[in-house]
Protein backbone atom coordinates (compact mmCIF):
# COMPACT_ATOMS: atom_id res chain seq x y z
CA UNK A 1 0.00 0.00 0.00
CA UNK A 2 1.35 3.41 -0.99
CA UNK A 3 1.97 5.80 1.90
CA UNK A 4 0.38 9.23 1.79
CA UNK A 5 3.86 10.82 1.75
CA UNK A 6 4.63 8.89 -1.45
CA UNK A 7 1.47 9.87 -3.30
CA UNK A 8 1.46 11.66 -6.65
CA UNK A 9 -0.11 14.76 -5.09
CA UNK A 10 2.63 15.13 -2.47
CA UNK A 11 5.41 14.50 -4.99
CA UNK A 12 3.88 17.14 -7.29
CA UNK A 13 3.82 19.71 -4.48
CA UNK A 14 7.40 18.90 -3.43
CA UNK A 15 8.54 19.21 -7.04
CA UNK A 16 7.00 22.70 -7.28
CA UNK A 17 8.64 23.69 -4.00
CA UNK A 18 12.00 22.35 -5.20
CA UNK A 19 11.75 24.31 -8.45
CA UNK A 20 10.84 27.49 -6.62
CA UNK A 21 13.70 27.13 -4.14
CA UNK A 22 16.17 26.47 -6.96
CA UNK A 23 15.04 29.67 -8.70
CA UNK A 24 15.20 31.60 -5.44
CA UNK A 25 18.69 30.40 -4.49
CA UNK A 26 20.09 30.93 -8.01
CA UNK A 27 18.71 34.45 -8.45
CA UNK A 28 19.18 35.85 -4.95
CA UNK A 29 21.71 33.65 -3.13
CA UNK A 30 24.85 33.61 -5.19
CA UNK A 31 23.95 31.80 -8.42
CA UNK A 32 23.81 28.25 -6.97
CA UNK A 33 21.04 25.67 -6.85
CA UNK A 34 19.54 24.47 -3.57
CA UNK A 35 18.02 21.23 -4.90
CA UNK A 36 19.36 20.61 -8.41
CA UNK A 37 22.87 19.40 -7.62
CA UNK A 38 23.31 18.37 -11.25
CA UNK A 39 23.23 22.08 -12.09
CA UNK A 40 25.88 22.82 -9.47
CA UNK A 41 28.05 19.98 -10.80
CA UNK A 42 27.76 21.34 -14.36
CA UNK A 43 28.69 24.87 -13.24
CA UNK A 44 31.52 23.47 -11.13
CA UNK A 45 32.88 21.50 -14.10
CA UNK A 46 32.68 24.51 -16.42
CA UNK A 47 34.62 26.71 -14.01
CA UNK A 48 37.25 24.01 -13.45
CA UNK A 49 37.70 23.66 -17.23
CA UNK A 50 38.13 27.41 -17.66
CA UNK A 51 40.47 27.66 -14.67
CA UNK A 52 38.17 29.85 -12.57
CA UNK A 53 39.52 28.37 -9.35
CA UNK A 54 38.15 31.23 -7.22
CA UNK A 55 34.59 30.12 -8.07
CA UNK A 56 35.00 26.42 -7.26
CA UNK A 57 34.17 26.77 -3.54
CA UNK A 58 30.85 28.44 -4.42
CA UNK A 59 29.58 25.29 -6.14
CA UNK A 60 31.28 22.72 -3.91
CA UNK A 61 29.70 24.05 -0.70
CA UNK A 62 26.03 23.42 -1.67
CA UNK A 63 26.97 19.95 -2.95
CA UNK A 64 28.65 19.12 0.37
CA UNK A 65 25.68 20.57 2.28
CA UNK A 66 23.31 18.43 0.21
CA UNK A 67 25.32 15.27 0.96
CA UNK A 68 25.46 16.07 4.68
CA UNK A 69 21.74 16.83 4.77
CA UNK A 70 20.89 13.55 3.03
CA UNK A 71 23.15 11.65 5.43
CA UNK A 72 21.55 13.24 8.49
CA UNK A 73 18.07 12.35 7.20
CA UNK A 74 19.10 8.72 6.78
CA UNK A 75 20.51 8.63 10.30
CA UNK A 76 17.32 10.21 11.67
CA UNK A 77 15.17 7.71 9.74
CA UNK A 78 17.12 4.75 11.10
CA UNK A 79 16.77 5.97 14.68
CA UNK A 80 13.17 7.25 14.66
CA UNK A 81 11.52 5.25 11.88
CA UNK A 82 9.03 3.62 14.22
CA UNK A 83 8.20 6.58 16.48
CA UNK A 84 4.46 6.60 17.28
CA UNK A 85 3.56 10.23 17.99
CA UNK A 86 4.33 11.59 14.51
CA UNK A 87 5.87 10.17 11.34
CA UNK A 88 9.61 10.76 11.10
CA UNK A 89 9.17 12.43 7.67
CA UNK A 90 6.90 15.07 9.21
CA UNK A 91 9.61 15.99 11.68
CA UNK A 92 12.10 16.45 8.82
CA UNK A 93 9.64 18.59 6.82
CA UNK A 94 8.93 20.84 9.83
CA UNK A 95 12.67 21.23 10.52
CA UNK A 96 13.37 22.11 6.87
CA UNK A 97 10.49 24.59 6.89
CA UNK A 98 11.95 26.38 9.91
CA UNK A 99 15.40 26.59 8.31
CA UNK A 100 13.96 27.93 5.03
CA UNK A 101 11.87 30.50 6.88
CA UNK A 102 14.95 31.76 8.72
CA UNK A 103 16.91 31.96 5.46
CA UNK A 104 14.08 34.01 3.94
CA UNK A 105 14.60 36.67 6.60
CA UNK A 106 18.30 37.02 5.81
CA UNK A 107 18.52 40.29 3.80
CA UNK A 108 20.06 40.15 0.33
CA UNK A 109 22.45 42.97 1.20
CA UNK A 110 24.32 40.50 3.39
CA UNK A 111 25.35 38.77 0.19
CA UNK A 112 28.75 39.95 -0.98
CA UNK A 113 28.27 43.24 -2.83
CA UNK A 114 30.71 45.44 -4.70
CA UNK A 115 30.50 49.14 -5.43
CA UNK A 116 30.96 50.07 -9.10
CA UNK A 117 30.80 53.35 -10.99
CA UNK A 118 30.02 53.86 -14.66
CA UNK A 119 29.37 56.82 -16.94
CA UNK A 120 26.60 56.36 -19.51
CA UNK A 121 24.64 58.44 -21.97
CA UNK A 122 21.93 60.51 -20.31
CA UNK A 123 19.33 58.66 -22.40
CA UNK A 124 20.02 55.56 -20.32
CA UNK A 125 17.79 57.11 -17.64
CA UNK A 126 14.81 56.93 -20.01
CA UNK A 127 15.60 53.31 -20.85
CA UNK A 128 15.77 52.41 -17.16
CA UNK A 129 12.49 54.18 -16.46
CA UNK A 130 10.73 52.37 -19.29
CA UNK A 131 12.33 48.90 -19.20
CA UNK A 132 13.60 48.70 -15.57
CA UNK A 133 17.03 47.68 -16.88
CA UNK A 134 19.74 49.04 -19.14
CA UNK A 135 22.05 47.04 -21.40
CA UNK A 136 24.81 48.16 -23.73
CA UNK A 137 23.80 47.78 -27.37
CA UNK A 138 25.82 47.67 -30.58
CA UNK A 139 24.23 50.86 -31.82
CA UNK A 140 25.25 52.67 -28.64
CA UNK A 141 28.87 51.63 -29.13
CA UNK A 142 28.79 52.54 -32.81
CA UNK A 143 27.43 56.01 -32.03
CA UNK A 144 29.95 56.57 -29.23
CA UNK A 145 33.09 55.24 -30.98
CA UNK A 146 32.36 56.50 -34.49
CA UNK A 147 35.05 55.66 -37.08
CA UNK A 148 37.03 53.38 -34.74
CA UNK A 149 34.01 51.23 -33.87
CA UNK A 150 34.95 48.42 -36.28
CA UNK A 151 38.40 48.14 -34.71
CA UNK A 152 37.01 47.97 -31.19
CA UNK A 153 34.25 45.54 -32.17
CA UNK A 154 36.79 42.78 -32.77
CA UNK A 155 38.25 43.32 -29.30
CA UNK A 156 34.85 43.48 -27.63
CA UNK A 157 33.79 40.28 -29.40
CA UNK A 158 36.78 38.51 -27.91
CA UNK A 159 36.08 39.95 -24.47
CA UNK A 160 32.40 38.94 -24.52
CA UNK A 161 33.29 35.39 -25.59
CA UNK A 162 35.68 35.01 -22.65
CA UNK A 163 33.69 36.98 -20.07
CA UNK A 164 30.50 34.96 -20.51
CA UNK A 165 32.40 31.86 -19.39
CA UNK A 166 33.04 33.65 -16.09
CA UNK A 167 29.61 35.26 -15.62
CA UNK A 168 26.78 33.92 -17.82
CA UNK A 169 25.46 36.53 -20.27
CA UNK A 170 21.75 37.22 -20.87
CA UNK A 171 20.77 36.26 -24.42
CA UNK A 172 19.83 39.80 -25.46
CA UNK A 173 23.13 41.35 -24.34
CA UNK A 174 25.83 41.93 -26.96
CA UNK A 175 28.31 44.15 -25.10
CA UNK A 176 29.42 44.61 -21.50
CA UNK A 177 29.00 47.73 -19.38
CA UNK A 178 32.43 48.97 -18.38
CA UNK A 179 32.79 50.17 -14.79
CA UNK A 180 35.37 51.64 -12.44
CA UNK A 181 35.94 50.07 -9.04
CA UNK A 182 36.47 53.42 -7.32
CA UNK A 183 34.81 56.82 -7.38
CA UNK A 184 38.29 58.30 -7.81
CA UNK A 185 38.66 56.62 -11.19
CA UNK A 186 35.19 57.19 -12.62
CA UNK A 187 34.87 59.49 -15.62
CA UNK A 188 32.97 62.67 -14.77
CA UNK A 189 29.74 63.16 -16.72
CA UNK A 190 29.23 66.05 -19.12
CA UNK A 191 25.94 67.67 -20.14
CA UNK A 192 24.95 64.63 -22.20
CA UNK A 193 25.86 61.88 -19.73
CA UNK A 194 25.35 60.68 -16.18
CA UNK A 195 27.40 58.59 -13.77
CA UNK A 196 25.91 55.74 -11.80
CA UNK A 197 27.03 54.46 -8.44
CA UNK A 198 25.95 50.81 -8.30
CA UNK A 199 25.80 48.04 -5.73
CA UNK A 200 26.38 44.79 -7.59
CA UNK A 201 26.57 41.19 -6.33
CA UNK A 202 30.19 40.11 -6.65
CA UNK A 203 29.26 37.02 -8.64
CA UNK A 204 27.83 39.23 -11.42
CA UNK A 205 31.07 41.13 -12.03
CA UNK A 206 33.83 40.25 -14.47
CA UNK A 207 37.05 41.87 -13.30
CA UNK A 208 40.00 42.52 -15.59
CA UNK A 209 43.37 44.20 -15.56
CA UNK A 210 42.96 47.45 -17.49
CA UNK A 211 46.67 47.81 -18.17
CA UNK A 212 46.69 44.38 -19.84
CA UNK A 213 43.57 45.31 -21.80
CA UNK A 214 45.56 48.20 -23.29
CA UNK A 215 47.91 45.62 -24.83
CA UNK A 216 44.91 43.89 -26.41
CA UNK A 217 43.62 47.15 -27.87
CA UNK A 218 47.03 47.68 -29.45
CA UNK A 219 47.20 44.16 -30.98
CA UNK A 220 50.13 43.44 -28.70
CA UNK A 221 51.22 40.32 -26.87
CA UNK A 222 50.02 40.46 -23.23
CA UNK A 223 53.03 39.75 -21.01
CA UNK A 224 52.87 38.04 -17.66
CA UNK A 225 55.36 40.49 -16.18
CA UNK A 226 58.29 42.71 -17.15
CA UNK A 227 60.66 39.76 -17.55
CA UNK A 228 58.18 38.06 -19.88
CA UNK A 229 57.92 41.25 -21.94
CA UNK A 230 61.72 41.49 -22.27
CA UNK A 231 61.93 37.86 -23.36
CA UNK A 232 59.21 38.45 -25.94
CA UNK A 233 60.99 41.47 -27.41
CA UNK A 234 64.24 39.51 -27.51
CA UNK A 235 62.47 36.67 -29.30
CA UNK A 236 61.15 39.08 -31.94
CA UNK A 237 64.57 40.63 -32.40
CA UNK A 238 66.34 37.28 -32.68
CA UNK A 239 63.84 36.11 -35.31
CA UNK A 240 63.83 39.45 -37.13
CA UNK A 241 60.15 39.99 -36.60
CA UNK A 242 58.52 43.37 -37.30
CA UNK A 243 57.28 45.88 -34.76
CA UNK A 244 55.31 43.95 -32.04
CA UNK A 245 52.32 46.24 -32.54
CA UNK A 246 52.12 45.26 -36.23
CA UNK A 247 52.14 41.46 -35.94
CA UNK A 248 48.65 41.37 -34.44
CA UNK A 249 47.19 43.84 -36.93
CA UNK A 250 44.93 42.71 -39.76
CA UNK A 251 47.61 43.48 -42.38
CA UNK A 252 50.33 41.34 -40.78
CA UNK A 253 48.66 38.58 -38.75
CA UNK A 254 48.24 36.37 -41.81
CA UNK A 255 51.95 36.66 -42.60
CA UNK A 256 52.87 35.45 -39.12
CA UNK A 257 50.09 32.99 -38.17
CA UNK A 258 52.04 31.20 -35.44
CA UNK A 259 53.11 34.43 -33.81
CA UNK A 260 49.61 35.84 -34.04
CA UNK A 261 48.25 32.70 -32.40
CA UNK A 262 50.65 33.29 -29.52
CA UNK A 263 49.45 36.89 -29.23
CA UNK A 264 45.79 35.91 -29.37
CA UNK A 265 46.19 33.23 -26.71
CA UNK A 266 47.93 35.73 -24.42
CA UNK A 267 44.80 37.91 -24.35
CA UNK A 268 43.21 35.69 -21.68
CA UNK A 269 45.75 37.09 -19.21
CA UNK A 270 43.61 40.20 -18.88
CA UNK A 271 41.57 38.29 -16.28
CA UNK A 272 44.68 37.54 -14.20
CA UNK A 273 44.90 40.45 -11.78
CA UNK A 274 48.29 40.63 -10.08
CA UNK A 275 47.91 44.04 -8.47
CA UNK A 276 44.54 45.18 -7.12
CA UNK A 277 44.92 48.85 -7.95
CA UNK A 278 41.81 51.05 -8.25
CA UNK A 279 43.33 52.77 -11.29
CA UNK A 280 44.21 49.48 -12.95
CA UNK A 281 41.35 47.08 -12.18
CA UNK A 282 38.07 47.42 -14.06
CA UNK A 283 34.75 45.71 -13.45
CA UNK A 284 32.30 44.68 -16.16
CA UNK A 285 28.64 43.80 -15.84
CA UNK A 286 26.06 42.70 -18.39
CA UNK A 287 23.20 44.94 -17.25
CA UNK A 288 22.10 47.67 -14.87
CA UNK A 289 18.83 47.10 -13.06
CA UNK A 290 16.94 49.61 -10.95
CA UNK A 291 17.73 47.81 -7.69
CA UNK A 292 21.47 48.19 -8.35
CA UNK A 293 21.40 51.99 -8.47
CA UNK A 294 22.52 53.79 -5.32
CA UNK A 295 22.78 57.25 -6.81
CA UNK A 296 22.85 59.03 -10.17
CA UNK A 297 25.32 61.88 -10.69
CA UNK A 298 24.78 64.64 -13.22
CA UNK A 299 27.09 67.20 -14.80
CA UNK A 300 29.16 69.08 -12.16
CA UNK A 301 27.95 66.78 -9.34
CA UNK A 302 30.81 65.54 -7.18
CA UNK A 303 30.92 61.76 -7.18
CA UNK A 304 30.97 61.70 -3.39
CA UNK A 305 30.09 58.07 -2.70
CA UNK A 306 33.17 56.02 -1.90
CA UNK A 307 33.81 52.60 -0.44
CA UNK A 308 34.21 54.26 2.96
CA UNK A 309 30.76 55.88 3.13
CA UNK A 310 28.87 53.37 0.98
CA UNK A 311 27.25 51.81 4.04
CA UNK A 312 25.22 55.02 4.54
CA UNK A 313 23.46 54.41 1.21
CA UNK A 314 22.69 50.69 1.55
Amino acid sequence: MTQKSESIEIMFILTLIGGFLDSYSYITRGGVFAFAQTGNLVLLSINICYGNLDKIARYIMPIIAFILGTTLVRIFEKKYKYMKIVHWRQVIIVFEGIILALVGFVPENLNKLACLYTMQDKRSLDVLKKEKRFINKLEYASEHLGDIYEFFREKYTYFVKQAETIVPKPDDVKLPIWCSVSNRNCMRPDENSVAYCLKVPAEKIVYLDGSKWDYVLNNHYVPTDEDDLKKYYKYLKDHRMPNPFLIGSEDYRYLYPEEYKKIYESYKKIFDIDNWNIFQVQGNIWEITEDMIIKVFYHDDPIDISEENLIDYL
